[in-house]
């Protein structure tokens, strides 16, 4: 049976960003697997092609409210939020091995291991070509609707068949009328959020706060600061800025100023989990960010590593490394934002937020 493909790559889209996966691959796949087709072929059922086993194992996912049937597996508009949660999932496990992020090959094949590997990466790159065209529209029609978030623009989005990155970038800025704000990226095509109260999107990327900083009285006088979540029931208030830089610069900030480390001086990674587990924290929650920190970051760290404030290059890395610990490894925002934001705050120059 025939699909409409602007409706399933809009709806596409929408469940994409609501997980953090990448639509493109996602679209890419069903037309790979079946062609944006409903139906079924033996076992394989639906657009994606989803055998009964893998549906059952993925469509209750409680983060992400997943709560269907296993009937439901016939039902294309169904299959698509349970996809894009699968490959989110599939990314995770991925980038949790490898420490690093899938190309679009290395994801399929995280997701469908017996795939046939010998015409796998031309398959993948005519798919990818084949949907290009749907992703930029549906992604427009969704910029008015309050349940979705921007499209994600970014350097961690998988990367193509040929080795190029599968098809994104940012959208224009929006007004939260509940927050009465402003939401944007100040590099032009960056990611951000719109929405920091949308509960099914991780904490840190919602808030525009790659860092998650919980509030703290010197906070709500930074640039770009919006307001604060609701307590998540763990004593976490975390604080909400009106772009992803402005969070950055406040993680910056941090270390900089309060921790007195200056724009200059440097640190070993366990000083930086000492005061980041805050004091008299257990010796296990400290090892626990240098873990972490070392195995996220793309050159890797240890206990002992020193990063100087003042080498963008190494600052870099350590932020990738401690904003994908936040983002469940899916680091959204690019390495340009991250980059605006240190050298801007460093040379206090941080631009006033734009308006609507």
């Amino acid at each position: 049976m025939a699909i409409d493909r602007g409706d399933f790559a809009k709806e596409s889209v929408r469940e994409a960003l609501n997980c953090g996966a990448s639509a493109h691959y996602m679209l890419a796949v069903a037309q790979l697997r079946s062609g944006i087709a409903d139906g079924a072929v033996n076992d394989e059922i639906g657009p994606f092609r989803l055998k009964q086993a893998d549906w059952d194992a993925h469509c209750k996912d409680v983060q992400f409210e997943l709560d269907f049937l296993p009937t439901d597996i016939s039902d294309p508009d169904m299959q698509i939020p349970v996809f894009a949660v699968m490959i989110r999932r599939a990314f995770d496990t991925f980038a949790t091995a490898k420490s690093r992020n899938p190309s679009a090959q290395e994801l399929y094949l995280q997701q469908f291991p017996g795939a046939p590997q010998a015409t796998l990466t031309a398959d993948l790159k005519t798919a990818l070509d084949a949907t290009a065209g749907l992703v930029d529209p549906a992604a427009t029609a969704l910029l008015g609707d309050p349940t979705t978030l921007p499209k994600v623009a970014g350097a961690d989005q998988p990367v193509s068949g040929d080795g190029g990155p599968v098809a994104g970038g940012g959208g224009p800025g929006v007004f939260n009328a509940k927050r009465n704000a402003f939401f944007c990226s100040l590099v032009p095509g960056g990611f951000f959020s719109s929405d920091p109260d949308d509960m099914r999107v991780l904490r840190s990327v919602r808030t525009n706060n790659p860092g998650a900083l919980n509030i703290s009285d010197w906070q709500r006088h930074r640039i770009g600061f919006v307001g604060v979540t609701k307590d998540d029931g763990k004593g976490n208030v975390t604080s909400i800025y009106a772009a992803p830089e402005y969070g950055v610069a406040a993680w910056y900030f941090l270390l900089s100023d309060r921790y007195g480390f200056g724009h200059a001086g440097s640190f070993t990674i366990a000083d930086l989990a000492r005061h980041y587990a805050g004091g008299g924290a257990a010796a296990s929650v400290v090892n626990n960010y240098v873990n972490a920190w070392s195995r996220l970051a793309d050159t890797h760290l240890s206990a002992a590593s020193v990063v100087r404030l003042g080498n963008d290059a190494e600052m870099l890395n350590l932020a990738r490394g401690m904003f994908k610990n936040e983002a469940s490894a899916n680091l959204r925002i690019t390495n340009n934002q991250i980059l605006f934001a240190i050298q801007h705050e460093r040379n206090n120059t941080l631009p006033a937020p734009p308006h609507q």
